[in-house]
Formats: structure tokens, C-alpha cells, sequence
């Protein structure tokens, strides 16, 4: 029997990494991979832990700059690179590697058309984009140890915010780059590029200007809407 002829097409915004190999070896054995696309913004300081993995696993690199800020051009990409495999009528599958629900009418458009879509992602994955999908595999939750960094979910971030604000701070203000970076190192840079992604900003700057305008008090650069620095309300300082 023939092998089916697959694409497999990697959202390098929102997949984890240290998943990578594991999501290859299980789309392997529904067929051939004769396409590997890698779709990331490659300017962005979290870009640079795909490397080594590009190298290892022989993916093309698409490079895909954010046109304007808080849009995501890495999703259109693949949307569009989809659509075209589709009409090559060259494959009998497409497969996405992401979390991402707003793919899910994409899959359905795909699916539509005759192709198979095998999903990759993680538990966060929502219900449509899972149902939608040919198959979706469930990428295992990472165990931890003692050299595993605990990383909070969601609900938690705001806490894990305010906690920064307050080590960073000097004389009771720190700035966005300053608290970018004690962010990135506690919890990690995939971490903090997740919740931006999650909340469709591209800055930590937008990201803050989201989520907590109730107990953050920011200063903005003349003219623009770029916090220049920023410090806990006094009643959130002094809880």
C-alpha cells in the first residue's frame, strides 16, 4: 500500500520545543513527511531555542515578520501555505502543530476538501480545534524534578507579575525591559512569549496594558502609549 504523502507545518509561536521529536515520530507512522515548514518571527529574542531543533530534524525555516503589533502573521502564513498545498493536490494530509483554536476553520476547510488533518498541541488546546481535526494528539504534560522550573498556568500570571514588579523595582518603579527579562529567566521565554501570544499582544508592554490596568500604575513615553515605567498601586505595594 502506498504511504500517504504528508505536510506537516510547525506554529513555532505557540508549540513547545522539548515536544518536538516526539509529535515528528507519531505523524511519521500515518505517512510520509515530505514537507517540514517551521513558521516563527525570527527577530523575536524566544525564536532562538528552534535552532538546534531546526538542524536536528531538517525543518524549513519560514521567516515571518509581525507586520503591526498585537497581529499574527505567523498564523496567516500558515493559513495561506495551506490552502496552497491543498490545491496542489499533492498530499493526503495536512499536519499543524499548534494549540491554536483560530486554525479551526482552517482544519475544517481542509477536511472539506478531502485531506486528512492530524493535530498536534497541548492539553490547553480547545475542544472545536480537537474535534475538528482527523486526529489530535495530546502532547504528554512534562514531568518535574528537581532541575524542572514549576511554571504557573494562567490564572496565575498576574501573581507571578506583581511579584516581579516588586523585585525589580527601584524606588517603587521598574521598567518594561527590566521586568521582560526577570520574567523570561523565572519562568522562561517560551513561557512569557505564550501569554503574549494567549492575549494576541506582541510586546510585554501591550501584555501589561491588557491584563492589569486595576493595580498597576504605568507612565507612558510622550506622545506614545509605550510604557516607559511602571510600579504597584500603593494598596497593592503595600498588601
Amino acid at each position: 500500500m502506498k504511504s500517504a504523502n504528508l505536510a506537516i507545518l510547525i506554529d513555532g509561536d505557540n508549540f513547545p520545543t522539548a515536544h518536538i521529536s516526539d509529535a515528528l515520530s507519531k505523524l511519521e507512522t500515518h505517512g510520509t513527511c515530505t514537507v517540514r515548514r517551521l513558521y516563527c518571527d525570527w527577530t523575536r529574542d524566544n525564536a532562538s531555542v528552534w535552532k538546534k531543533i531546526v538542524l536536528k530534524h531538517g525543518l524549513q525555516t519560514i521567516q515571518q515578520l509581525a507586520f503591526s503589533t498585537g497581529k499574527n502573521a505567523t498564523d496567516f502564513a500558515i493559513t495561506i501555505d495551506a490552502m496552497d498545498l491543498m490545491y496542489s493536490h499533492k498530499y493526503d494530509g495536512i499536519c499543524l502543530l499548534t494549540s491554536d483554536s483560530d486554525f479551526t476553520p482552517l482544519v475544517l476547510r481542509l477536511r472539506q476538501n478531502g485531506l486528512k488533518v492530524y493535530g498536534v498541541g497541548e492539553h490547553k488546546a480547545p475542544l472545536p480545534l480537537r474535534e475538528a481535526c482527523t486526529q489530535f494528539i495530546t502532547l504528554p504534560t512534562p514531568i518535574r524534578n528537581e532541575s524542572t522550573p514549576i511554571l504557573p498556568d494562567t490564572l496565575t500570571f498576574n501573581q507571578q507579575l506583581k511579584a516581579a514588579i516588586i523585585a525589580t523595582s527601584k524606588d517603587g518603579w521598574t521598567t518594561p525591559a527590566v521586568l521582560g527579562q526577570h520574567l523570561s529567566q523565572k519562568l522562561g521565554k517560551e513561557y512569557v512569549a505564550a501569554q503574549r501570544k494567549e492575549h494576541s499582544v506582541a510586546t510585554l508592554s501591550k501584555l501589561l496594558h491588557k491584563i492589569s490596568p486595576g493595580y498597576v500604575e504605568i507612565e507612558l513615553k510622550a506622545g506614545t502609549d509605550t510604557i516607559s515605567r511602571l510600579r504597584l498601586k500603593l494598596t497593592e505595594a503595600s498588601h
